[in-house]
């Protein structure tokens, strides 16, 4: 089964910016591509499929849905500690750590965070980076990558340790390549 997300303009439209985006999920294993289940998620809902869940967060409404990868309605406790950080943070991006307890969120005004909802953490929001993007984590989840904009045609790219012997699971981040 795959997630696609499909942006669809109305043909009957003129207006470039008349679409809306669905999410389809699909059967690929067979000898025709069969549509299991569509979700309409509007033109402002950004989505990440991590942890068995996917996490819907409508950017005009400030809203977070944690839905099963069959699209029904669950619980995550990621949700519940963006929840209680609500009007702290602003993101438009969920990198979920694939298995520790914790999330960077990215894409706000007021930078990267860390979120972490391990039992014996903070749950509060940490600040990370001013305007930092594209967070991806290996797949063995010891290290996590991402792009820090330095100036106007400027950014660098770093990596970073992964551990939970750190505070908030993060360590120092190492310059990786400076242009």
């Amino acid at each position: 089964h795959f997630i696609f997300e499909i942006e669809a303009h109305n043909p009957k439209s003129e207006d470039p910016w008349d679409y809306t985006n669905y999410l389809m999920l699909m059967d690929l294993g067979g000898k025709e591509p069969r549509l299991i289940k569509e979700m309409n998620i509007g033109k402002v809902t950004t989505w990440t499929s991590a942890l068995d869940r996917i996490f819907l967060y409508n950017l005009k409404k400030d809203q977070l849905d944690v839905l099963t990868t069959y699209f029904e309605p669950s619980h995550h406790p990621l949700g519940d500690v963006i929840k209680a950080n609500k009007g702290k943070i602003d993101f438009t991006r969920m990198y979920p750590h694939p298995y520790l307890p914790c999330a960077i969120l990215s894409g706000g005004e007021t930078g990267a965070f860390c979120l972490n909802w391990g039992t014996n953490k903070d749950k509060s929001a940490h600040p990370l980076f001013s305007r930092a993007k594209q967070f991806s984590f290996s797949p063995d989840g010891k290290w996590v990558t991402f792009r820090k904009k330095i100036a106007l045609n400027t950014e660098k790219t770093y990596l970073m340790p992964v551990s939970e012997k750190y505070p908030h699971y993060l360590g120092t981040p190492i310059l990786l390549f400076n242009k």
